[in-house]
């Protein structure tokens, strides 16, 4: 089992003219080995007390991925729960 030393991450919100959001994810890890695949658990919460969780695979030690969502939501939690095993830090 690998962890990993240190997973940086960051997000962009940008509201469609329909009244969804684009969320933009970028993750930056270390201390893995390049091939490593790891599945990462977002969690987003609305305003109105939806929320819901998608996962995305992070193949690379530098990725971004994006996706849409029915409004803007209020919070963006990345791997909640500690869903991880990594040192996960907030650009």
């Amino acid at each position: 089992m690998e962890v990993c030393r240190v997973l940086r991450w960051n997000y962009k919100i940008d509201p469609t003219p329909a009244g969804g959001a684009k969320l933009t994810v970028t993750v930056k890890r270390s201390g893995v080995r390049d091939d490593l695949m790891m599945v990462a658990r977002v969690k987003i919460e609305f305003d109105d007390g939806r929320a819901g969780i998608f996962f995305r695979a992070i193949r690379k030690n530098e990725e971004t991925v994006s996706q849409e969502l029915p409004s803007v939501p209020r919070k963006v939690l990345f791997a909640p729960d500690h869903s991880l095993l990594a040192n996960i830090r907030r650009e």
